[in-house]
């Protein structure tokens, strides 16, 4: 039996993630320290005690 990729799938763009912090920086001429990266899904906070497994 052959598995086969449902189309709505197959045809699913590959994510891209966000630019570098350092490259950021550069380009809008403000110091690292200063930029909290969330284009890609971080989270500056860490993960939520709920969600760790214990």
């Amino acid at each position: 039996m052959a598995i086969t990729t449902p189309k709505y799938i197959a045809e699913l763009e590959p994510y891209e993630g966000g630019r570098p912090i350092k490259e950021v920086s550069r380009e809008l001429g403000i110091p690292p320290h200063k930029i909290v990266k969330l284009a890609s899904n971080e989270n500056p906070l860490g993960i939520s005690p709920k969600a760790k497994l214990q």
